[in-house]
């Protein structure tokens, strides 16, 4: 308990700290830190795909409800909340369109980190993540052939 409780703490603590002085976490030297985010991101995704095995993702397969009410939830709840956001928060409307996006958008690595972290149902998490990311843009072919017509 005490131990995610340090965690929590010092992920928020250096979430202010990087929004409070951006400038001390952007170079190091001549070396630009933005040059990190794709060979950490493929690291992370490396690290959680090692921590599943093929037996969690047949646990998946044996609830396939729970897959129905995320992908549910993904493309409903989160958008709702995404358009309630940049309505009532009064952003500019290229903020407010960002916010949107993101909150239509499925689910993707950021999900699945906290799934790992806190110690959820990572294949769960990634099954969501692929089988809406899937959707998507089997949504977004078909919406875009509706307009060309």
């Amino acid at each position: 308990m005490i131990k995610n409780t340090i965690f929590s703490i010092s992920i928020l603590f250096m979430v202010i700290l990087t929004l409070a002085f951006p400038q001390y976490f952007q170079v190091v030297g001549d070396f630009k830190l933005t040059a990190l985010i794709v060979p950490l991101l493929m690291l992370i995704m490396f690290g959680m795909g090692t921590s599943v095995s093929l037996a969690d993702f047949t646990r998946v397969i044996k609830m396939p409800n729970s897959v129905g009410v995320g992908i549910v939830c993904q493309f409903t709840i989160m958008s709702i909340i995404g358009v309630s956001i940049a309505t009532l928060s009064g952003l500019p409307p290229e903020i407010a369109a960002g916010i949107i996006l993101v909150g239509c958008a499925p689910g993707g690595l950021a999900s699945n980190v906290i799934a790992y972290i806190s110690g959820a149902n990572l294949a769960l998490s990634l099954t969501l993540t692929a089988i809406s990311t899937l959707l998507a843009s089997f949504w977004r072919k078909s919406a875009k052939e509706k307009t060309h017509s």
